[in-house]
């Protein structure tokens, strides 16, 4: 489906949003094409007001206004939506590419609400077919950008503790096919960026911040001990990567010392 072609802004630490004359021309086209468009250029409010209008009909009729709503709804910190159009999605969908992005996000979205047995069934299940050969290194990467999208609004520690669990499928991608490994790292690490500029926010509360580095250095803490302990190639890669994030974990580590 789009997933290859939405990628390229999932990494970005900011939502963008289109330029009227990008609106103007999405103004004719059919309204699937026009979430498209919006989902890629990270206009999720636009994507948003199109899946309102949009008829009930015509979302039963394809599901790719699932796979983009949920997208859709996961950004715009609706969790309830996107797991019901998650849910809905993969229950009829056949693509093993989009319900591994799908599947994903709904793990996301079960962080965000809590859903403590939904955690733990999908957690297994998205392991099994990251670990399966189903996908080489680079498709893998793909599916894994997407959810690893984050916005860090109304549930941005639950997006930490999801992070936390889910970087576990970078390593296995690291150690499956090492020529994606520095691709690998950029994704996981770029992920860290983005949620360690929030403690450089002077406007954040306090506390907040304090709870997301307690998070953050949890979760590096954690990230550490995913690497392997072989002497292939991946081992080498994940022993790269431990050595960035214990540099991580110390910025983290001294921030919380100097807001005691």
């Amino acid at each position: 489906m789009l997933v290859g072609l939405i990628l390229s802004n999932c990494v970005s630490i900011e939502r963008n949003f289109q330029s009227p004359s990008n609106s103007a021309k999405n103004i004719n086209l059919p309204d699937l094409e026009q979430i498209e468009n919006s989902v890629q250029m990270s206009n999720y409010d636009n994507a948003e007001k199109i899946l309102a209008r949009t008829s009930v009909q015509a979302l039963n009729e394809n599901n790719k206004y699932k796979f983009f709503a949920t997208i859709v709804y996961d950004q715009l910190s609706q969790p309830e939506k996107a797991i019901l159009n998650a849910q809905e999605f993969l229950n009829t969908s056949k693509s093993k590419k989009d319900n591994y992005v799908i599947r994903s996000l709904l793990l996301k979205n079960y962080y965000k609400v809590q859903n403590k047995q939904g955690i733990d069934s999908l957690k297994s299940e998205i392991s099994k077919i990251t670990t399966a050969e189903i996908y080489d290194g680079n498709e893998l990467l793909s599916n894994l950008r997407v959810p690893l999208n984050f916005n860090c609004q109304m549930y941005c520690l639950e997006e930490i503790k999801f992070l936390q669990d889910f970087q576990m499928q970078i390593f296995y991608v690291i150690e499956r096919d090492p020529e994606t490994a520095e691709r690998a790292q950029d994704l996981l690490l770029s992920r860290y960026d983005f949620f360690m500029e929030f403690l450089k926010n002077d406007q954040l509360d306090v506390k907040f911040k304090k709870n997301i580095s307690y998070l953050l250095y949890e979760s590096l803490q954690k990230g550490k001990s995913l690497h392997l302990e072989d002497n292939t190639s991946g081992s080498v890669h994940t022993a790269g990567l431990e050595i960035k994030l214990t540099h991580y974990q110390n910025k983290v580590e001294q921030w919380i010392y100097d807001h005691q």
